[in-house]
């Protein structure tokens, strides 16, 4: 039991040091780093397992809040934006084997799930590290907001073609179809907000006049 263990935790260590270099990989712009990530259904719950829990932590958190302030049009609407959030996650791998059939790249979804669901995180890391530099004594305001506009304009640059290369590498497939999936990916997301706003659309006036009259 104890050997079996071992190598498990050993095969487990293995496989996320092979993600942190595909990550490197990928995001370096190196396209062989795409082989470095699991091609399972194990390995494209793993890419997804981070993101999902992150939600249930931090959405966990604001629905407690929301449950003690005794709102119950604040907790349906903040279980909504859970939902929203969960669905954008979910629809990943939804949309990304939509386009693998569609193309006859069947045999390449998984692992371009799991390496695009993994390589998002290398925007938000360059974006944290950005903001610990600006946030160093010795930096004036103006030069602050400069240089947070500078970060958030290549974090989105970053973010588009990062998301670009992983499915174009992942599925094999041309410039324009890895284009098209990332379009997909981004409009299905603004549906799902449409889709919240108007479901919530009396719980956003009510909180717009909230806040106005606060001011």
């Amino acid at each position: 039991m104890t050997l079996n263990s071992n190598n498990q935790k050993k095969s487990s260590d293995s496989k996320l040091k092979d993600i942190f270099k595909g990550m490197l990989a990928l995001g370096g712009g190196k396209e062989e780093g795409i082989n470095l990530f699991p091609s399972s259904t194990d390995g494209v719950l793993s890419a997804l397992a981070p993101w999902i829990a992150l939600l249930v932590v931090i959405d966990g958190f604001n629905i407690l809040s929301v449950v003690q302030a005794k709102k119950a049009y604040l907790f349906i609407f903040t279980i909504s934006l859970f939902l929203y959030k969960l669905c954008t996650v979910l629809l990943i791998p939804i949309l990304i084997h939509s386009f693998s059939v569609l193309w006859h790249k069947e045999r390449f979804w998984k692992r371009t799930v799991s390496s695009y669901c993994w390589c998002q995180w290398m925007p938000i890391l360059d974006l944290i590290i950005g903001m610990m530099i600006v946030s160093l004594p010795g930096f004036t305001p103006s030069i602050i907001l400069g240089f947070m506009a500078v970060l958030m304009i290549l974090y989105l640059a970053y973010m588009i073609w990062i998301s670009w290369m992983t499915i174009k590498v992942g599925l094999q497939i041309n410039n324009k179809q890895s284009l098209i999936v990332v379009i997909s990916l981004f409009f299905s997301e603004v549906i799902l907000l449409f889709v919240l706003s108007i479901c919530n659309s009396d719980t956003l006036v009510r909180l717009s006049h909230e806040l106005s009259a606060v001011h």
